[in-house]
């Protein structure tokens, strides 16, 4: 709901929103995720070019500042992305799989580093630190000036350094 109707992410970049759902009949704008859905399941120039919009949406959400590499890869995936993302959300995600957060104590061992931008519009940052707290030994690492994508470099600075402390950790097991 945060990311795909008009009640999160749209409401911190109305303008990208208001580019996601101009295809849509007005009529569907209310629930573009159905609609998008439904669309995508043929394989026709206009599907690809629907495809292109929802690409272009999450591009718009996945970082802080908008960077240009960041929205082409997102177009050049976009038709793979859109089919997977609409399939994956249309169909509830996964509902019905087990809770994962209230089993984390299985992993207390594993050492682990969550790395989350605070403007993350794609993932939310309560859900990062909803992990982190049920995660027992799991370090969190906010990137205070990063959203959601590694292809922004503070973002990637910190998976860096992370992998670093993990390498550094395990030596010296």
């Amino acid at each position: 709901n945060w990311l795909y109707q008009d009640a999160g992410a749209a409401r911190m970049k109305p303008d990208a929103w208001e580019r996601f759902i101009a295809p849509l009949p007005e009529q569907e704008r209310a629930s573009p995720l159905a609609s998008y859905y439904q669309r995508l399941q043929q394989d026709s120039e206009s599907a690809h070019e629907l495809a292109r919009h929802w690409a272009g949406w999450e591009a718009a959400c996945a970082t802080l500042v908008p960077q240009a590499g960041v929205i082409s890869g997102f177009d050049a995936a976009a038709w793979a992305l859109a089919r997977l993302e609409t399939h994956y959300f249309a169909g509830e995600g996964m509902t019905g799989v087990e809770a994962i957060l209230p089993r984390m104590w299985a992993l207390a061992s594993v050492p682990s580093w969550l790395v989350h931008g605070r403007y993350d519009l794609v993932c939310q940052p309560d859900q990062a630190w909803a992990l982190h707290k049920a995660w027992p030994g799991s370090t969190m690492r906010w990137v205070d000036t990063g959203g959601h994508s590694a292809a922004e470099d503070v973002i990637a600075e910190a998976l860096v350094e992370s992998v670093q402390s993990l390498y550094h950790k395990l030596e010296q097991q």
